[in-house]
């Protein structure tokens, strides 16, 4: 049921897909009051956000309304996640004890796995969801200075128009293209698709952090296209094309749709750690704040990973994680015209904006979503790190700062951040 101006009836309801535009039974049901239908052919996904536009008839176009539709798993169930799995992140020191004190309990640790900065990472598996909701409490009673949390699910963040390098003043021949330093790239994301027609000539590592990777390559092969693409037409040629790329396939298919949980995304930060990736591009975005994530991307600072981060796009004023993090760079999205895309999360962790509506990708169709502005900040980035690879997480910072346009209000906002990122071109002097 939708609050709305009835007085303006008749009128058409429709949402957006990635496919089309899917128009809605619409009924009024009380004064000021609509009643959508969904097509119950359509294929809903859930926890995707699907803008909801308005026609009225005998006006022209569709018209935003600046809502969205979500359909969900379950009601009961709003926050995904493996079923019946806790995590435990630990230091090696207190290994053995912690996990004695485990055993003598009666949970069965599942996995342990080695993490950055002598940390371990625990996995404690029971029957089922209900069983975690119960243990998770009696072991933070039990262990009150662990971090401890479920092994939550995140969804990957994500419709030939070239207008990307044009707004972020991105030379068709760089001002540093003899930089000495090669720029390692980590992309944790999907399956990565490495014999694709503009990668097969690109230097790229794969690693898989899960048993059965979700089969879906388009998001992640779209990203590493955007960054180091070999593409001769020069429509698809990736902003850092001397890029190393580490790719870390960390989504898997669950109930709930594409999905990648906590576990894996934190062994594919120690991945690229060990391999001494700093600048990571990660896409994904949920609405749940996860404290062994949290504290893992934290030690991912302290090692001088830069860690960029999809803003989300459910379309609220509110953080999705794990951008809203300290501990990592929040993105957003703004189009051709330096407009925020209409489904961006807002809020006061935002930290930067990029280009990511109508991206033309490797997929051969137009994308939009934060998802797509990531790699655009971090080709900015890798440019900074080639001519200087020991910056520090701070210094990078304040460049990035330095070298964003301001957009929407003056200075810092909850909408684009510090503003749209641009060519260091002070640097070719």
């Amino acid at each position: 049921m939708l609050s709305h101006d009835t007085r303006l009836f008749p009128q058409e309801w429709f949402i957006k897909t990635p496919e089309a535009m899917i128009r809605l039974s619409a009924s009024v049901t009380m004064p000021g009051q609509v009643t959508l239908t969904i097509p119950e052919t359509l294929e809903k996904h859930s926890y995707q956000a699907y803008p909801l536009y308005l026609k009225v008839l005998n006006e022209p176009g569709l018209s935003h309304t600046g809502q969205a539709i979500y359909f969900c798993h379950r009601q009961t169930d709003i926050r995904p996640r493996r079923h019946g799995e806790i995590l435990i992140l630990l230091s090696q020191s207190r290994l053995d004890s912690v996990v004695s004190k485990l055993k003598k309990r009666g949970f069965i640790v599942a996995d342990k796995t080695a993490l950055m900065a002598d940390q371990r990472l625990l996995t404690i598996r029971g029957p089922n969801d209900a069983w975690a909701q119960t243990q998770l409490e009696i072991l933070r009673k039990a262990f009150p200075d662990l971090i401890i949390d479920f092994n939550d699910y995140y969804p990957p963040a994500e419709s030939v128009r070239l207008y990307a390098r044009e707004l972020m003043s991105w030379p068709d021949i760089g001002c540093i293209p003899n930089a000495r330093n090669r720029v390692k790239i980590g992309i944790i994301d999907g399956l990565l698709d490495s014999s694709h027609p503009l990668l097969r000539a690109r230097s790229i590592n794969t690693e898989r952090f899960v048993s059965s990777a979700a089969a879906e390559t388009d998001h992640a092969t779209n990203i590493a296209v955007l960054l180091a693409g070999d593409d001769k037409t020069k429509r698809l040629t990736g902003l850092i094309s001397t890029a190393e790329l580490y790719s870390a396939a960390v989504v898997e298919t669950s109930e709930y749709g594409d999905m990648a949980s906590v576990s894996a995304i934190i062994r594919a930060l120690h991945w690229l750690n060990q391999r001494q990736v700093r600048l990571v591009n990660l896409s994904l975005a949920g609405k749940a704040s996860n404290l062994v994530l949290a504290m893992a991307l934290q030690y991912a600072k302290r090692e001088g990973m830069l860690v960029f981060v999809a803003a989300g796009n459910h379309g609220l004023d509110q953080p999705a994680y794990p951008a809203a993090y300290d501990s990592v760079l929040a993105v957003t999205a703004v189009d051709s015209a330096g407009r925020l895309y209409a489904m961006a999360n807002r809020g006061e962790h935002i930290d930067f904006a990029a280009p990511g509506v109508d991206i033309w990708t490797a997929s051969g169709d137009y994308r939009s979503g934060t998802s797509y502005a990531v790699p655009h900040a971090v080709a900015i980035t890798a440019l900074l790190l080639q001519l200087n690879p020991t910056l520090s997480v701070d210094l990078v910072y304040e460049s990035l700062r330095r070298l964003s346009k301001d957009l929407g209000a003056t200075g810092f906002d909850k909408g684009f951040g510090w503003g749209l990122l641009q060519y260091p071109h002070q640097l070719c002097q």
